[in-house]
């Protein structure tokens, strides 16, 4: 008879542990989710864009001949060196350009990403991928979803150290992916 008391007291010790485990674990959450608020590593390959460009855009099929388009982009770095802000002016083939991007690096998942609109369109285009060190570019992958149909995108920066930023637009049609246009960058002139 006197097992049970024992056998109250193990019970009652074994529930009384269980608040300090589940604590312990928040705690570990919490300390793993405060390591992703702060910029690392990757952030740094964003602010070779910080600067004021002068570009070139060229149609993917024409990159032989001169530009469809100029105009300028203002690259800046925001929120503690967080996210790239990238705002582009310009004429192509006859139109207005207006356009923001924002590009950022999400230290939780590992990934690049981008969400861009302008001027010329009511959607925003979102898109993830990597660095891939060898080329000095963000790969990233999106989908448009415009009258043409919904299709898969492709966006690359190329940001190679002490060379000017590149961008290239690729589209799909039909399973067949496509450079569309080209935006060379050069140190805006004064």
């Amino acid at each position: 008879m006197k097992t049970y008391p024992i056998l109250f007291m193990l019970v009652l010790a074994a529930f009384s542990l269980q608040p300090v485990r589940a604590q312990s674990e928040q705690e570990k959450k919490m300390e793993a989710f405060i390591k992703t608020l702060s910029p690392v590593e990757e952030h740094k390959i964003l602010h070779r864009w910080v600067g004021n460009w002068d570009i070139a855009m060229q149609m993917g099929t024409a990159l032989d001949k001169p530009p469809v388009g100029k105009g300028t982009i203002k690259g800046r770095m925001m929120f503690g060196g967080r996210f790239l802000f990238l705002e582009t002016e310009g004429i192509s083939m006859g139109r207005k350009v207006s356009a923001l991007t924002i590009v950022g690096y999400d230290v939780h998942t590992k990934q690049y990403y981008a969400v861009a609109t302008g001027e010329n369109s009511t959607a925003m285009y979102t898109s993830r991928g990597t660095y891939d060190s060898t080329t000095s570019s963000i790969d990233l992958h999106g989908e448009m979803d415009d009258p043409f149909g919904k299709r898969p995108v492709r966006y690359v920066y190329i940001l190679k150290e002490g060379s000017p930023p590149v961008f290239d637009a690729y589209d799909t049609q039909n399973g067949v992916e496509k450079l569309i246009v080209r935006m060379t960058c050069q140190p805006a002139q004064k």
